[in-house]
């Protein structure tokens, strides 16, 4: 919740291949580039304030476990977009069999299938309006591998449901 006064302000590009490792990495970089340039003008008193709208202010509540659970009934795009939001770390996970599996990194693809199903010996995993292929998973305890290294040492069989 942050509601004080704006002393600058900065936008930047948020691609949609764009993880959230990659844009700490890249505010970080703009965050450090802008203080230098901002730095001088507070120590010359020439900075101008702007209020912010108090009423607009917002909480934001500190993601859970369970908050990174994916939901393989919502559309392509809100399933990958919520995998680019925890990825690669602490990343978003899924129940296959029991055992918690996370998903680091994925791409969207156009098959089609039951929802919450693994469509293929790829492990693709079925949306409300697509699929998304994991490419970096890891499984409990285990350190994160590429999914082809992945799928040759799981078992798994085509069609069944996950998440239950």
């Amino acid at each position: 919740l942050d509601a004080g006064d704006i002393l600058h302000q900065k936008s930047i590009n948020i691609g949609n291949d764009i993880y959230s490792d990659d844009l700490t990495v890249a505010l970080t970089s703009l965050g450090r580039k802008t203080m230098l340039e901002v730095l001088p003008k507070i120590f010359d008193n020439k900075t101008i304030l702007n209020k912010q709208d108090e009423d607009k202010a917002t909480y934001a509540n500190k993601f859970t476990s369970a908050d990174r659970k994916i939901n393989f009934n919502k559309s392509i795009d809100e399933v990958y977009n919520h995998i680019r939001a925890h990825g690669p770390k602490p990343g978003s996970w899924f129940v296959y069999r029991g055992e918690r599996i996370k998903i680091l990194r994925a791409v969207k693809k156009k098959n089609k299938g039951q929802q919450s199903t693994i469509l293929n010996n790829k492990f693709m995993l079925a949306c409300s309006d697509g699929s998304i292929l994991p490419t970096l998973i890891q499984r409990e305890g285990k350190k994160a591998v590429e999914v082809n290294d992945f799928i040759q040492g799981f078992a798994f069989t085509v069609n069944d449901k996950i998440n239950e």
